[in-house]
């Protein structure tokens, strides 16, 4: 999927976030490239800065935290807290 089909999936906010949170789980952030198509990305699907800061400490500490969960619940656990966060900054 390019990043035009994701930007038009993002039917609202929460969506947004949603595809923000994905594609952060499912890439490991460790070259320009993968840092310059988040940061793109984020800025298409209209996400502030501080959320996208705030989303990735909150996957940071869940990963910490949930090291011993299979991925599946460490996503799901994720999208909960990011998602209760997004209702907490509006």
């Amino acid at each position: 999927m390019n990043i035009d089909s994701l930007v038009e999936a993002a039917t609202s906010k929460d969506n947004a976030v949603e595809i923000y949170l994905a594609s952060l789980m499912t890439i490991d952030v460790d070259t320009l490239a993968e840092k310059a198509y988040l940061s793109m990305l984020a800025a298409r699907l209209s996400l502030e800065q501080e959320l996208v800061n705030q989303i990735h400490r909150t996957v940071e500490q869940l990963t910490i935290i949930n090291s011993i969960f299979s991925n599946e619940k460490l996503f799901f656990s994720c999208v909960f807290s990011v998602k209760s966060l997004y209702y907490c900054l509006e």
